[in-house]
């Protein structure tokens, strides 16, 4: 199946932007509602030159299901789960030409993929991405996510009802998760897909993922703002309000 161009012109213009709770926490601490922060996010008013750098897979997968409709799609949103915690992440699909597309920018998979067709068995299907590989794992209307690094065994991550959930139920999850655990710390993710590498930042530690493996460094207090900022290509003064609003 030969994907749009428009489609793919869409995904390389996302591709870029940084996965951050940053901007979401500093929403919350200013307002103390789950309600007026998701109508102030950015992606919310579907502007993405006016995000704050990123948005966290809310934001991002709202964004992205909202330039699809742009363009006469019809996606549908999905939730992923993990055992014991629902409605903790989310993605979209896209039926086309008798094939379904899966997107999970806020997972900074930014590749349209294709799911495995529905059947009575389990039904998978691989995707060598870099740095990640990516397979998605089909048990009727079940689909799993499943990534890792080359040669290494996957790790499963989510799973999504591809029933999908309307708009009004998505928001509730939105609104729901500006009470989630990692709203008490900072995590940023970013993708450089030219140069095949990854990078993540959580609490205070810094993972460099490449095709050639794994690097884990700890980032001094003195040194976040600065670094992170060049890093994840986000203002420093955004850096700074949301680590003083966690009293980092």
């Amino acid at each position: 199946m030969s994907i749009p161009a428009d489609i793919l012109e869409l995904c390389t213009q996302i591709s870029g932007i940084t996965y951050e709770n940053l901007s979401k926490i500093l929403r919350y601490a200013q307002h103390a509602s789950s309600e007026k922060s998701v109508r102030l996010d950015d992606a919310f008013q579907n502007d993405l030159d006016q995000w704050m750098g990123g948005g966290t897979c809310f934001s991002i997968t709202w964004h992205l299901y909202q330039e699809l409709r742009a363009l006469d799609y019809e996606p549908k949103l999905l939730m992923g789960h993990q055992k014991g915690k629902r409605n903790i992440h989310c993605a979209l699909s896209l039926d086309f030409e008798g094939k379904t597309l899966f997107f999970d920018p806020g997972y900074l998979i930014f590749d349209p993929l294709t799911v495995p067709p529905a059947s009575h068995e389990v039904t998978e299907q691989n995707f060598a991405l870099i740095p990640n590989w990516v397979k998605l794992r089909r048990q009727q209307e079940l689909l799993e996510l499943w990534t890792g690094s080359p040669g290494q065994t996957l790790r499963f991550r989510f799973y999504f009802d591809l029933a999908g959930v309307r708009e009004k139920e998505f928001f509730v999850y939105w609104k729901a998760s500006f009470y989630f655990e990692m709203m008490q710390y900072p995590v940023l993710n970013r993708l450089d897909r030219e140069k095949g590498v990854q990078y993540y930042f959580q609490k205070d530690k810094l993972i460099t993922r490449s095709a050639q493996g794994s690097q884990v460094e700890k980032i001094s207090k003195a040194e976040q703002k600065h670094r992170l900022a060049k890093i994840f290509h986000l203002d420093p003064q955004l850096i700074a309000d949301a680590f003083a609003t966690l009293k980092l």
